[in-house]
């Protein structure tokens, strides 16, 4: 029975996971295309944002990686998106103060920004694509593994914010460059 139900479930994340690596090469390599000039700084963000948000959500909300730590959809969502809210933050400020692209000109700040943003869900994408490889898009005919399920999730929520967010943030950076440039002068 195990060895017919590996092979089943080998054979249905064969061709997952042949998306799931291209896509990660993908994700890899827009990374590096989107960090060009500032790629020091932006991986310093993404890792600041990558910190902040694990540090709130295991030690400061007290929550695991797990849905045993869920105990209701709305604060899952409402407790991932106020992390993830601090922590794009955190990452995007240390990278407007370590590039200076609150001096640039407002188009260029945004696209700075924009960028940073791009990059970010890039990387959080990774997860997601993991979870799709391992587990499927929905549910069939046998239980997903758990953690990577999780973390799809959490990592899902956590794009949707850093996308929504992202917007704002690019048009603020704008606002400041258009400021920060006319004292440069």
């Amino acid at each position: 029975m195990d060895v017919a139900r590996g092979t089943r479930l080998n054979s249905d994340r064969l061709l997952r996971g042949v998306f799931g690596i291209i896509f990660i090469i993908l994700a890899i390599n827009l990374t590096a295309w989107g960090a060009r000039p500032h790629y020091k700084w932006m991986i310093a963000g993404v890792v600041s944002y990558l910190v902040v948000f694990n540090i709130k959500y295991l030690l400061v909300d007290h929550k695991t990686y797990s849905l045993s730590s869920v105990t209701d959809p709305t604060s899952l969502i409402a407790g991932s998106v106020m992390n993830a809210g601090i922590a794009l933050f955190v990452g995007w400020l240390l990278f407007l103060l370590g590039t200076r692209t609150y001096r640039s000109k407002p188009r260029q700040a945004a696209d700075t920004t924009m960028r940073f943003i791009l990059v970010t869900l890039s990387i959080l994408a990774i997860p997601i694509v993991v979870h799709f490889a391992i587990n499927g898009a929905v549910l069939t005919w046998t239980l997903p593994d758990y953690l990577t399920s999780f973390l799809g999730l959490l990592f899902l929520i956590q794009t949707l914010m850093v996308a929504a967010m992202g917007l704002f943030l690019t048009g603020f950076t704008a606002l400041v460059g258009m400021f920060g440039n006319q004292r440069t002068y």
